[in-house]
């Protein structure tokens, strides 16, 4: 497999969660066996399946408990459960894209899911996904961005057409277009430019500056501070993405 090289300025996106987030804006993006993903649509395929991992984990651990709590969403929409969900809220996240400014031209190799044998540059140009090559990872003072989906609050559900809950769902189209790429092998540029027809962004309607101040608002953000409301987002979310997912047959496992 052929390497290229990006250019110092480059700016890559990595996809995660935001039970990563404290750990990676403190020490970087660890290297791994071939390579750093990074890309432009392709970190929202990322963020998306390591969102839908640590909900299996959270649904696995806490079945019983959050099928009460989604059972309560659905009979009171809008009320807040009198539930204690701090055991359940631990292993669940929300889903976060990292804008990352490369400082030094670095060396990177083909996404071999769409570029099995060629070389590095097709697969830039024309999946916008490679595997970043640098000995000790990604530093975090490279890190500009921390892109997430728009948070809802328990009164978005009692109305029929909240403009939170609808970003939100826009929000989770992103990440089902990362998907449809990786699955149908759907030409990016295509779905980036759809999205923005629609919507006029090409990224998660929220951020805010990767730094230690940005880190803390967004832990100080009540859908991440507070279990219930934080598992709240994380089930509408994930309701959003198996439907749309359906929709265009693809398979989140």
């Amino acid at each position: 497999m052929s390497t290229q090289q990006l250019g110092a300025g480059s700016v890559v996106r990595f996809g995660c969660t935001t039970r990563q987030l404290a750990a990676i804006l403190e020490n970087g993006i660890p290297s791994i066996e071939g390579g750093i993903p990074v890309g432009e649509l392709m970190a929202y395929h990322a963020a998306a399946m390591a969102f839908y991992h640590d909900t299996l984990a959270s649904h696995a651990a806490h079945e019983d408990t959050l099928k009460q709590f989604a059972d309560f969403l659905q009979a009171q929409p809008g009320k807040v459960p009198g539930m204690d969900l701090r055991s359940a809220a631990e292993l669940a996240s929300l889903p976060v894209v990292l804008d990352i400014r490369l400082e030094e031209a670095c060396d990177v190799s083909a996404d071999t899911h769409f570029v099995p044998e060629g070389p590095a540059e097709q697969s830039w140009k024309q999946w916008f996904s490679v595997r970043l090559l640098r000995e000790g990872g990604i530093p975090p003072s490279w890190i500009q961005e921390i892109r997430f989906p728009r948070l809802i609050g328990f009164r978005d559900l009692e109305q029929k057409r909240s403009s939170r809950a609808a970003e939100q769902t826009a929000d989770a189209a992103l990440m089902v277009g990362g998907l449809m790429q990786y699955w149908h092998k759907d030409a990016p540029m295509g779905l980036m430019k759809a999205f923005y027809q629609q919507h006029r962004r090409t990224g998660f309607s929220q951020s805010l500056p990767a730094s230690a101040d940005g880190l803390q608002k967004i832990l100080q953000l009540e859908a991440v501070r507070e279990p219930a409301t934080l598992l709240l987002n994380q089930i509408c979310l994930w309701q959003d993405l198996q439907a749309m997912c359906a929709r265009q047959r693809i398979s989140l496992s």
